[in-house]
């Protein structure tokens, strides 16, 4: 289902998305796995960050 709807938003003109980002916990190796298995890839580690 997630990956049906990561296709339609670089599918469709009405979203027109080029990039997506997602976060987990550095950590967090299965949620990492999950997200490279839908197609994401790792761009870099935040490393001492706080999201506010």
């Amino acid at each position: 289902m997630v990956r049906r709807f990561l296709i339609a938003m670089f599918s469709d003109r009405l979203w027109s998305v080029h990039k997506l980002y997602a976060t987990t916990a550095s950590g967090n190796i299965p949620s990492r796995r999950s997200l490279e298995g839908l197609g994401f890839h790792l761009d870099g580690i935040m490393r001492e960050q706080l999201l506010v």
